[in-house]
């Protein structure tokens, strides 16, 4: 006897409850259709077992002889573990052999066992579109919801089509809210509204709420927010708790509800959690952004006493800085240095930079935030050294970050070790793993792949630390950069913890010291600085230059007594040409000092400070002379540039 998926989840949909316990478990788990591979998969799925419904397949199945609906299963369980790369060749094949099938797709939904064409989209462009939240592209996640409102918006109205719909208006809502666009967010609220029949299924009822109150979290609308959860919490005891797993499964929500009645009971069962522990957040940061700090401190305090919120990584460390946030307002300092140091932990325990739970929750959060404010609130108490370690690990972090979402590093370059490059391998295996949503990984096993992990990048540092680096390694500590240091070298570090003010800070080899430069608003001035270096006149720039050494040079300038300094901007400092910063006898930083740029202090582990290289020839190409027609300006300081460093006579103009 076999069926396809398909039968079984239009059974589960269709049959009354009663039927459903004994046909199912009664018959279907111990019949004939319990062999067949694709129905074991059907099965994992609808019970929320992704890892080992992805597993399962990859061992016994393949993706060119299942049919979509099996296919469509693996694609749900890629996603639903956060395995993007993996999700997005599944999804890809799965629309192309969906597309290639041209069924007859008159009748939306139709009632026999043959899906439509629009029926088979629907599910993976919602996910597709709620990945493109997830990875941070809110224009992408739009535009899969527009596709997806498109496909449906004219058809039959039926659970299903509003199922998906709501989902649409959902993300779409949210990818709008995230981009700032208010109005249309606020108007995919007003559509969602618009499609709650008078009489609806609880199923329906909780995806309309749920896309609802995630709108309002991305909109930043908490008192609604707040106001809605615990009015329909109150109304509805269990359903919510069940919804992610009602909606695709009927049967599961069946079964948790006959084995523990209750709110925490449903919580224990297998899928409900991820549903439940993004609702708890959404309602604790209503309750702080509303300032009701003692139901924010409650309902945090509970929630990170959650074992499983951990797998939900960005859940967990928004709600570990929020918990900071609180303990700020409650005027108690050290607890929430505590606080937001486990959060950056938890970050930089975390390979990928990506969002899982904004699909959840309508949130993202900002990682350098948590670094800013910690390094801030390091400062005022008097922690100078540790507030600067902590700067530095808000650098190696974004480069993670940013590197993350390039072209993952596997292999790598040709003339690396194959010892380098079996690390690379192993190391984007124990990624994927740890980055997966898999409620069943007991804390003690996320710990060991964490650690693995840890010694992974130990070991990658001994072979090319450069590499390793950028991949996530703990940045230098101040006396490991300070023994690295020449006694004639001064490395100088800026740092923007909020917008227009910094920390410097000064390290030389037997010194370290810092200044706060608040409101400095540097940024209209570095712009101006920069434009009036393209001007024909090239006079303008030298009361900018002035301007700006006095802003942020002049008040360390008595603690850099080296010739050589080597500068790591930040922030709007980025975009400074430091070299034409000028003091009041109109000295050129660049005639002052030997002066060389960093992205970063933990760069000078391999790339010594100290050392710069070999001389050699330099080809220098200055001031062109361009043709009269063309009336462009002459380039200012271009000549001084190739001219003054010169040590030997020109030897030919060109």
């Amino acid at each position: 006897m076999k069926r396809s998926p398909f039968f079984l989840k239009k059974f589960c949909k269709e049959t009354p409850l009663r039927i459903l316990l004994s046909a199912i478990l009664g018959g279907l788990l111990w019949s004939g259709c319990a062999s067949d591979k694709a129905i074991g998969m059907r099965i994992l799925v609808m019970s929320n077992r992704y890892s080992q419904a992805a597993a399962y397949f990859e061992e016994n199945l393949n993706e060119e002889s299942v049919d979509v609906g099996t296919l469509q299963d693996l694609c749900r369980a890629y996603y639903e573990m956060k395995r993007y790369e993996a999700f997005q060749r599944c999804s890809d094949r799965y629309l192309e052999r969906v597309r290639s099938q041209n069924l007859d797709d008159t009748h939306f939904f139709p009632q026999d066992d043959a899906p439509t064409t629009r029926e088979l989209m629907a599910p993976v462009l919602t996910w597709r579109a709620l990945m493109g939240l997830e990875i941070g592209d809110a224009p992408q996640a739009l535009a899969y919801s527009r596709e997806i409102l498109n496909l449906l918006q004219r058809e039959p109205q039926t659970p299903d089509r509003d199922r998906w719909l709501a989902q649409a208006h959902r993300v779409a809502g949210v990818a709008e809210a995230l981009q700032g666009r208010r109005t249309e967010a606020q108007l995919h609220l007003r559509q969602l509204e618009s499609l709650i029949p008078v009489q609806t299924s609880p199923e329906l009822q909780a995806a309309f709420h749920t896309a609802s109150i995630q709108i309002g979290m991305a909109l930043k609308d908490y008192g609604q927010v707040r106001q809605s959860i615990e009015e329909y919490d109150r109304v509805h005891t269990i359903e919510v708790l069940m919804m992610a797993a009602t909606w695709v499964n009927p049967l599961q929500g069946a079964l948790n509800t006959l084995s523990e009645i209750g709110r925490q009971g449903v919580e224990k069962q297998s899928g409900a959690w991820m549903v439940a522990l993004p609702r708890r957040f959404m309602r604790a940061r209503a309750c702080l952004e509303t300032h009701d700090l003692e139901c924010a401190r409650t309902a945090f305090d509970a929630l990170l006493l959650d074992t499983r919120l951990p797998i939900l990584s960005d859940l967990f460390w928004m709600s570990l800085y929020d918990r900071g946030r609180i303990s700020i307002l409650d005027k108690r300092p050290e607890q929430a240095i505590g606080w937001w140091e486990r959060a950056i932990e938890a970050m930089e325990a975390e390979p990928v930079p990506f969002h899982g739970s904004v699909s959840e929750t309508g949130v993202t959060g900002d990682r350098q935030e948590v670094y800013r404010k910690l390094i801030k609130l390091l400062y005022q108490v008097g922690e100078h050294a540790q507030a600067f370690g902590v700067a530095e690990r808000a650098k190696a972090l974004a480069m993670t970050d940013l590197l993350a979402r390039s072209t993952p590093l596997r292999s790598g370059r040709a003339n690396r070790s194959n010892q380098v490059k079996r690390l690379l391998t192993t190391l984007a295996e124990i990624n994927d793993q740890t980055s997966r949503r898999d409620g069943r990984r007991t804390a003690a096993e996320r710990e060991r792949l964490h650690k693995n992990r840890a010694q992974l990048l130990e070991r990658l540092s001994e072979l090319d630390y450069s590499l390793a680096a950028n991949l996530g390694t703990k940045p230098l500590t101040l006396p490991r950069i300070q023994e690295q240091l020449p006694l004639d070298e001064t490395l100088v570090i800026f740092h923007q913890y909020a917008p227009g003010a910094l920390l410097a800070f000064v390290v030389s080899r037997n010194g370290f010291y810092s200044v706060d430069l608040p409101d400095l608003q540097l940024e209209p001035g570095i712009a101006a600085l920069r434009q009036a270096l393209k001007t024909p006149d090239g006079e303008k720039w030298r009361p900018l230059a002035k301007s700006l050494y006095h802003k942020l040079w002049a008040p360390i300038q008595d603690q850099v007594k080296t010739g050589k300094v080597t500068i790591v901007p930040h922030g709007p400092l980025l975009h400074l040409p430091f070299a034409v910063l000028a003091d009041d006898n109109n000295i050129l930083m660049i005639d002052r000092y030997d002066l060389r740029l960093l992205p970063s202090a933990n760069v000078s582990a391999y790339f010594p400070l100290g050392k710069r290289g070999k001389e050699g020839r330099l080809v220098a190409f200055g001031d062109p002379k361009r043709p009269a027609e063309e009336k462009l300006p002459p380039i200012p300081l271009a000549r001084d540039a190739i001219v003054t460093p010169r040590r030997r006579p020109i030897s030919r103009k060109i």
